[in-house]
């Protein structure tokens, strides 16, 4: 499944301003990961006047209501391919991003099993995670 997979979400409760839901739009319609300045670049072809703390702020709404993911080892956000599945509002629940570093595609998977082990070894330690999503990086099946 690609980043830019077509899935029906729910923005029942969501106080998506005209900025936020064209943030939305452009990162779900990216094909690969996109930086906040690309992002920033798009968004002014729809709002002239976005500057880049508009940007910054829809992004962190939308990562804080998990419709999107930064993905630290690119510095840049994906769309959730899980927003669907209703992940989010269980605290145990840990989704894997895959990157490409060749062609810089990016997959996102779950797995029961998986998040039962990394919530066991997080309450083990005592640890509160701030995030659920782990990080792979390698080479997909396309590029290998």
């Amino acid at each position: 499944m690609s980043v830019a997979t077509e899935t029906k979400v729910s923005l029942e409760g969501l106080n998506l301003t005209a900025s936020r839901r064209a943030v939305l739009d452009i990162v779900k319609g990216a094909k690969k990961p996109m930086k906040a300045y690309d992002i920033l670049s798009d968004l002014q072809q729809v709002i002239p006047h976005a500057k880049p703390p508009t940007v910054y702020r829809a992004l962190d709404y939308l990562v804080t209501n998990h419709l999107l993911h930064r993905v630290n080892a690119q510095n840049a956000f994906v769309y959730c391919q899980h927003h669907e599945k209703c992940f989010h509002d269980h605290p145990e629940r840990f989704n894997v991003i895959f990157t490409c570093i060749t062609c810089g595609a990016i997959t996102e998977q779950a797995h029961h099993v998986m998040s039962n082990v990394m919530a066991e070894m997080t309450k083990a330690m005592g640890f509160m995670s701030d995030s659920h999503i782990l990080e792979c990086t390698g080479v997909c099946k396309e590029c290998s």
